[in-house]
């Protein structure tokens, strides 16, 4: 079959034919099973479009290139990912409100978790596809990859659900690439507009002060290094003021264990146990345990003290 011309493309994915008009008119167009021989002599093998064969004998297509074969391109697979159900990007802008005003306060800067909330779910990669060359070759697609899994302290995954869930209530971390949920969380200075309210499930530790007008609230102990200024602090576990409570009649301390502070003025101190402090002035004071004035000062001066057990002091009044 010399007047058939079978070229096929550099990267084997098409192929094409000229069947040029013979010279001799005793000489017939081939047919197709002909044609169809002559194609897999070549090399042609896979892809061959038999419909436009059909075409091109039937109604005898001299003198043109046409392409007669083409080859499957492969469709590489997807990677999986990972579905985070928190933001890993928490902006720390305080919000605008309806009435033009900002916002300083409530930033909700600490993400906190539940034992047994989904943190993130894993989507494993989609399979490809391979490929085929007109010559039969195959091509090899590019497989999805498994995303890492971000594993870190006090989380686990479930092959389960194809989630990752927190082991414990606390906060949240999420930090080089790994979820972390601590039972403790510490704010390196002071309480005020640059962390707005804190509100934590676990400890709570806060290196600086705590400024008037901010709330403070946790399920485990808080511990305050500095000054408590005319703010509200509530905990589950015990409250340990480092310093003192400067109230100016606007500060609250309440907790459902013990209240042990250095100095306490011009305050509302409400615990579940005891309250120990060097000194207290001018200060509604009510625990159902012992209220202590201990120290060199142990002075209780002011204000309406009540307590269940025992109230001792060195000094009381003026």
């Amino acid at each position: 079959m010399e007047n058939i011309i079978v070229n096929i493309s550099s990267d084997k994915m098409k192929a094409y034919i000229t069947i040029n008009a013979p010279s001799d008119s005793d000489i017939q167009m081939p047919n197709i099973s002909e044609i169809l021989k002559y194609l897999n002599d070549k090399g042609v093998v896979y892809g061959i479009d038999e419909n436009r064969l059909n075409i091109i004998v039937n109604k005898k297509i001299f003198n043109q290139e046409l392409m007669i074969a083409e080859g499957l391109y492969p469709v590489d697979g997807i990677d999986g990912r990972i579905d985070f159900h928190f933001d890993i990007k928490k902006d720390k802008k305080p919000v605008a409100l309806d009435d033009g005003s900002v916002d300083f306060r409530n930033l909700d800067l600490i993400e906190n978790v539940r034992k047994g909330q989904i943190l993130c779910t894993i989507i494993h990669p989609l399979s490809g596809e391979n490929g085929k060359t007109v010559t039969g070759e195959i091509i090899y697609c590019k497989e999805g990859k498994e995303p890492k899994l971000p594993i870190g302290k006090n989380v686990e995954y479930s092959t389960e659900t194809d989630c990752i869930v927190s082991l414990i209530d606390g906060q949240l971390i999420y930090k080089n690439g790994k979820i972390s949920v601590y039972l403790s969380c510490e704010i390196s200075g002071d309480v005020d507009n640059s962390t707005g309210n804190i509100k934590f499930l676990g400890n709570l530790t806060i290196r600086g002060n705590v400024l008037s007008g901010f709330h403070v609230e946790a399920g485990g102990t808080v511990e305050v290094w500095g000054v408590v200024e005319g703010a509200i602090i509530k905990a589950e576990g015990d409250i340990i003021i480092r310093r003192g409570v400067q109230g100016n009649n606007k500060a609250q301390l309440i907790s459902n264990g013990s209240i042990m502070a250095r100095y306490i003025e011009h305050s509302s101190v409400s615990a579940k146990l005891d309250i120990k402090a060097e000194s207290i002035m001018h200060s509604i004071i009510k625990c159902r345990g012992k209220l202590k004035l201990i120290g060199r000062k142990g002075l209780l001066v002011g204000g309406s003290i009540s307590a269940g057990k025992e109230i001792s002091a060195k000094v009381i009044g003026s």
